[in-house]
Order: structure tokens, then sequence, then C-alpha cells
């Protein structure tokens, strides 16, 4: 202890309470999770659990169906015979052509409106069945809070699904209060933090609502988690922009900058960081450059073989230093990435060819 300084003790325990917040708040999480997944059906209050059931053995023909009585279901409309037809089984036939009824006769009904979660339980990403319910959950004057219920228990199941996401987003669109949507879209964040569909939900529900309050608190422990998740860092972005409605000045882009440098030093093989230090290096002066590049060259003795240090000089020397000498520099990089890089050997002799005749015309 006696060779260490008050200012290197102190960042480390910063570090350490941060990681056991971090871990404790991991672990309530999972447990929530787990309790909400190991919850008994017969006790959760969703009017769609009679509709939910996975079982063949359950399931209940339209034909005989009370409610169904006299229809007839419209077949699909294969007019030309087919090589390779899809082998629907006999249920989902039946499920589409019973839909196919209600929508050419733009049926509004209960009926209806439950046939439509028959279909998304075949085909989440049915985009026609999501539609219709929202014409349907509207029509009838459905309560929508029992809706945004259904699809917090249903996002477990189809995460990845872009018309169960929308779907939600149009039914919290007609509320004046979405601040459990930060919740909503987090659980599933937690689950999979590189969900787009979630942070491409989660950046919408900040803006219609202005949620921004802890909103770079909440980017910042998605990087301390995965430096390496190019979604945390382009909410980042978003973030500090305010959805780019606060212009990206000197003082804000060093700051982003330095705060790049900072998990460039954990880890320097990190793509997402170094694209996003390309971003706000553009917004400096040539002084900030050139001390960041001084950084990097003492990054870069660290780790030889990785060639992110050597697109960035590329990238600075091209876009902001530009000089004749810095050219030069460029020009080495892109050779030696040609050999270092094969994957890209054709793009980086295209690089050489225009470093060469940028060269040229400073001549």
């Amino acid at each position: 202890m006696s060779n260490q300084t008050k200012s290197e003790v102190l960042p480390k325990k910063k570090e350490e309470k941060e990681k056991k917040e971090e871990k404790e708040e991991k672990e309530e999480k999972e447990e929530k999770i787990e309790k909400k997944t190991n919850t008994d059906e017969d006790e959760e209050e969703n009017y769609f659990e009679d509709l939910s059931s996975d079982s063949d053995d359950d399931w209940t023909p339209f034909s005989k169906r009370p409610e169904w009585k006299g229809v007839e279901p419209i077949p699909q409309n294969n007019n030309e015979p087919m090589i390779c037809p899809i082998d629907y089984s006999h249920e989902f036939k039946e499920i589409m052509g019973y839909f196919r009824f209600v929508l050419e006769n733009n049926e509004i009904s209960e009926r209806a409106f439950e046939l439509t979660f028959e279909v998304i339980s075949y085909v989440p990403g049915h985009y026609s069945a999501w539609w219709y319910r929202r014409i349907l959950l509207e029509k009838l004057n459905k309560d929508l809070t029992k809706e945004m219920d259904f699809l917090k228990e249903y996002v477990f199941e189809v995460q990845k699904n872009y018309q169960l996401w929308q779907h939600r987003k149009c039914v919290v669109d007609k509320f004046d209060d979405g601040q459990h949507e930060k919740e909503f879209s987090e659980i599933a964040l937690f689950k999979d933090a590189k969900n787009i569909h979630a942070w491409s939900f989660r950046i919408w529900s900040i803006q219609r609502f202005n949620l921004w309050e802890g909103e770079l608190q909440y980017a910042e422990k998605m990087l301390r988690k995965d430096h390496r998740n190019n979604s945390a860092w382009t909410y980042r972005k978003f973030i500090v922009t305010k959805g780019g409605q606060i212009e990206a000045d000197l003082e804000l882009a060093i700051q982003e900058c330095n705060f790049t440098i900072e998990k460039l030093e954990k880890g320097i093989n990190n793509e997402a960081a170094w694209i996003y230090l390309r971003y706000w290096i553009l917004k400096t002066n040539i002084e900030k450059c050139l001390e960041i590049e001084k950084i990097v060259i003492e990054l870069n003795k660290k780790k030889h073989h990785c060639f992110y240090p050597h697109e960035f000089f590329i990238f600075i020397y091209e876009k902001i230093l530009k000089k004749e000498n810095y050219l030069q520099k460029a020009l080495q990089f892109a050779q030696l990435l040609k050999i270092k890089d094969p994957i890209r050997k054709k793009f980086w002799s295209y690089k050489i060819f225009c470093l060469k005749r940028s060269l040229l015309n400073h001549k």
C-alpha cells in the first residue's frame, strides 16, 4: 500500500464498487425473470391463456366451434400448380382459411379478435394479423392495459419479432405516460443486450415521452457489461446528442473522445469503439486530433497485430490532417494492411489508389 498513491487507490475502489453494484443488480433481475418464468399459468391474469395452449389435443377445429357455425373458410388461392407446395398442417390451413374469411368480410367481432391471436401463435411475424388486431382493438373498444400485459408476457417467446415491437409501439402511443416502457425494453435487453428491436423501441419511447433522465447512466452501464456492444455505443450517441437536438460542439466532442479512449485502454481490439471515436474526432480540432494520435500510438505498441489503430491513423491522416507527410503515412499503413488484412485486400488496393491520387494533387 505504501507504494500506491491515493489517486491510484480511489479509482480502483470506485471500479470495485461499480462491479459489485452491477453484480447485485444482475442477480436481482435474474431472480425476477426466473420467478416470472416459473409462475403457474393458471394463476396469471391473462385473458389469452385459453388460446395459447400448444397442445394439439386441446385444439378444437373451427368447424366444431359454435361461434363459427355456418362460416365457409376461404382456401389459399393457387391459380397455378406449385412445383414444391408447402406442407401446411391441417390446423394452420383451417386457421388461415377462417382468417381470410374475416379479412374478406371486414368482420369486426370478438371471435375475429380471438382469431388474430391464433394466427399470431402459428406465425408470429404475420403482419396482417397484427394490423387487423389493432383495428379490432380500436373498433371493439378493448382494454389496452390488458393488451399491454399480453405483450409483456409474449415478448419472452418472440423477442426478435419486429411486428410485436411495432404493435407495442402503436398501443403505447395511445397513452400519455410511457414510464413503464423503460422497464419493458430493459427486461428484453437484459436477456439479449443486442436486440435491435428492443433498442429501437427504447429510442422511440424516450423521444415520445421525453424520458431522457438517467439514460446516459444506462448507456454507460450497458457498455460496462460489454464494451463491444455496438448497439450500446449507438444508443450513447443518441443520448448525448438528445436525438440530434443538441449540436455536437467541441466540448462535447472532446468529452466523448476521452470517454472512448478510456474504453480502448481496457480493450484495443474493439471495432465499435473505434468507429465511435472516428465520428467524434471529426468534430474536434487539429490540436485534439494530434493529442489522440499520440495516445493511439502508445496503445498500438501493446498489440501490434490489431488492425483498428492502423485504420484509425489512415482515417485521421486522410480526413483531418491531410498534409502531404500525413498522407504518406496513411499510404504506408494502407500498404501494410493490404498484406496483414487479406480478406479486404481489394478494399486496401482501392484505398492505396485514392491516397496516391491525393498525393499527386498535393504536388
